[in-house]
C-alpha cells in the first residue's frame, strides 16, 4: 500500500519503559512518545453481527495518527487491513500533515484469521506482527493505546513489554453490565434493579420483585457483555390484577411474558439468550418511565493524577432508542450541567478504583410528573462512538487541548458545534467508489477548510466497497451551519439512512 511506511530495518533493542507513570511523566515533559495504537473490536462476535461493515471499524480509530500533530511523538498504527490511500490523502489535506509529521507514523497489518475479528487476539497469534511492532519504536517511553480495556489488550501490552491503561484485576468485571452498577454505586442514579443473575429462575424472582414494587409494566433483561443493545431483552409483564393474584400465577406470568420478550438481537433465539444467561450473567432493571427527552452521553479521561471532562453529547439514536446512528456536541445547556457532574463524579470513583483511560457514560432523560430525572444507563470502559468525531474535531480546529475544559474551541476561542454519523450510505447509483465521495464533495466546497474552519471530515472510508456505508463529522460555529451542510452533503452524494445500521457504542 503506497501511504503507508514499511518496517524494512531492524530498530535496535530499546530497553522499554512498562510503567503507565513513566510513560505519563515523559509525555509531561515533552520528551519523545511513542504510540502503538491497537483498537481492536475484542468484542463477543455473535453480538456484532448485527452491525454492517464492523470489519472496518478498526479505523475509525485513524484519528490517533494525527498525535504526531504534537512534537516529539510517534504513532504505530495497527490494524487489520490497509489504510486506503483515498483515506490517508483525505487526512493528510485536512489536517495538513507535513512529510516530516508523516514520518512519524508507521503502519503494521496484521491479516485476521478466519473467523477472529479481534485484532488483539490476531496479535497474540502472530510473533510476526509482534516485531514488526516492536521494531518500529523509536523511544523507550511508549504506550498501547487500544479502543478497549479487556483482557487480550492486557496480554498484548505483556507481550509489547509496554504499558496500558487496563491494571486493574477486575477490569473483564468492571466491562460488565453488573460491574457498571458496582462501579455507580449510589455516586448517581440508574434504574432500580438487580446485578449478577445467572439463571432463568433468578432472572424471573427478579422481575417478579420489580413488578411488585414498581407502577412500571416494562423491563429490560441485559446480557452482561452486550454491545449497542444487542445484549437486551424487553419483558412486558400486564400489571392487569396483578396485585390480586397468587404467588404461583405471578411466577407464571413472568415466565410467561419473559418467554415472548422482545430480543433487540434478532439472531438470538430464546434458548441461546438463556444460555448466555448462565455464561455471562444479566441484570434485570426497570425500564425508565414517563417520556424521554433525550439520551446525552459523556466522556472522561481518568489518570491516575487527575479526572478530566472531555464532552458531552447528545446521541442520535434510532425510532426505538437503542441503536446509535452517531451524535451531536454539546449536549443540551439544561441538563448539560447535571451530566458533567455525575460524569465528573464517576470519574473520580474509577480513580480510586485504579481504573484509568477513556471512559463513555450513557445516560437517558426522562420526565415524569412535571419532574426531569437524569439516569446512568451504562458505562463504556473504552473509547465510544463519541470519541474519534471529538477529538478529528478539536485536531481539525488546531487546539487538541481544548478538551481538557470539555469544550471546543478553535485558536481564536471561537465556539463551534458538530454532528457525527457513522451511519451514512451514499447511493451506489450516484457515487463509483471513495475518490468519487471526496471529489464531489469537494466540488460542492463542503469539505473541510482550514481557512474557512468549518466542513465535512470523512471517516470509515475503508467500509463502502461492502458495505455501502462511510462516516462523517460536521464542523461548524453554529447548528445551523452543520444542518446546512448536512443537507448539501445529502445532495450531492444522494445519500439514505437506514435503522438496520447501528454503532459499537452501548
Amino acid at each position: 500500500m503506497g501511504c503507508q511506511k514499511l518496517i524494512t530495518k531492524k530498530q535496535k533493542s530499546l530497553d522499554l519503559n512498562n510503567e503507565l507513570t513513566c510513560f505519563l511523566n515523559a509525555f509531561k515533559r515533552g520528551e519523545k512518545v511513542q504510540y502503538i495504537i491497537a483498537p481492536s473490536m475484542s468484542f463477543d462476535r455473535k453480538l456484532l453481527q448485527g452491525i454492517e461493515g464492523i470489519e472496518h471499524y478498526e479505523l475509525r480509530s485513524f484519528w490517533e495518527i494525527l498525535r504526531v500533530k504534537r512534537k516529539n511523538t510517534y504513532v504505530t498504527f495497527v490494524s487489520s487491513e490497509d489504510v486506503s490511500e483515498v483515506l490517508f490523502n483525505h487526512f493528510v489535506e485536512v489536517f495538513n500533515l507535513s512529510s516530516e509529521e508523516i514520518s512519524r507514523v508507521s503502519f503494521v497489518k496484521c491479516p485476521r484469521v478466519k473467523g477472529e475479528l479481534s485484532l488483539s487476539k490476531n496479535l497474540l497469534m502472530n510473533q510476526s506482527c509482534i516485531l514488526d511492532i516492536k521494531e518500529s519504536l523509536q523511544t523507550n517511553n511508549v504506550i498501547l493505546e487500544a479502543f478497549v480495556r479487556t483482557e487480550d489488550e492486557r496480554l498484548l501490552a505483556k507481550a509489547l513489554g509496554v504499558p496500558t491503561w487496563h491494571n486493574h484485576p477486575q477490569m473483564d468485571y468492571f466491562h460488565t453490565k453488573s460491574g457498571n452498577r458496582f462501579i455507580v454505586g449510589d455516586d448517581a442514579q440508574m434504574p432500580v434493579g438487580f446485578s449478577d443473575l445467572y439463571s432463568r429462575e433468578s432472572v424471573i424472582k427478579a422481575l417478579i420483585k420489580l413488578r411488585n414494587k414498581s407502577v412500571c409494566d416494562s423491563f429490560m433483561v441485559k446480557l452482561n457483555y452486550g454491545v449497542s443493545g444487542q445484549g437486551n431483552m424487553k419483558v412486558t409483564i400486564d400489571k392487569e390484577s396483578w396485585d390480586s393474584l397468587s404467588d404461583l400465577d405471578k411466577k407464571l406470568a413472568a415466565e410467561k411474558s419473559f418467554i415472548n420478550g422482545d430480543l433487540f438481537n434478532k439472531s438470538l433465539s430464546l434458548e441461546s439468550f438463556e444460555q448466555r444467561i448462565i455464561e455471562e450473567g444479566v441484570v434485570v432493571e426497570e425500564f425508565v418511565k414517563g417520556r424521554i427527552i433525550d439520551s446525552p452521553s459523556a466522556q472522561v479521561m481518568v489518570t491516575p493524577e487527575r479526572v478530566e471532562l472531555i464532552s458531552t453529547h447528545k446521541q442520535i439514536l434510532d425510532s426505538h432508542g437503542q441503536k446509535f446512528i452517531g451524535g451531536e456536541y454539546p449536549c443540551a445547556h439544561s441538563y448539560r450541567s447535571e451530566v458533567s457532574e455525575v460524569a465528573i463524579q464517576i470519574g473520580k470513583k474509577l480513580k480510586n478504583l485504579n481504573v484509568f483511560g477513556v471512559t463513555s457514560i450513557d445516560y437517558l432523560i426522562s420526565e415524569s410528573n412535571g419532574e426531569m430525572k437524569c439516569f446512568v444507563i451504562e458505562l463504556n470502559l473504552r473509547k465510544g462512538g463519541t470519541t474519534h468525531p471529538f477529538m478529528l474535531s478539536n485536531f481539525a480546529l488546531q487546539n487538541e487541548g481544548s478538551f481538557r475544559e470539555g469544550g471546543l474551541i478553535d485558536k481564536n476561542n471561537v465556539s463551534y458545534s458538530y454532528r457525527s454519523n457513522d451511519n451514512f450510505y451514499p447511493c451506489k447509483e450516484f457515487v463509483s467508489d471513495t475518490s468519487d465521495i471526496i471529489n464531489r464533495a469537494k466540488r460542492a466546497s463542503i469539505l473541510f477548510s482550514r481557512k474557512k474552519s468549518k466542513g465535512v471530515i470523512f471517516h470509515l472510508l475503508n467500509g463502502f466497497s461492502d458495505s455501502g456505508k462511510v462516516g462523517y463529522t460536521v464542523i461548524a460555529p453554529s447548528k445551523v451551519e452543520v444542518e446546512n451542510y448536512e443537507s448539501t452533503l445529502n445532495q450531492v452524494l444522494g445519500a439514505m439512512y437506514t435503522e438496520n445500521a447501528q454503532e459499537v457504542s452501548g
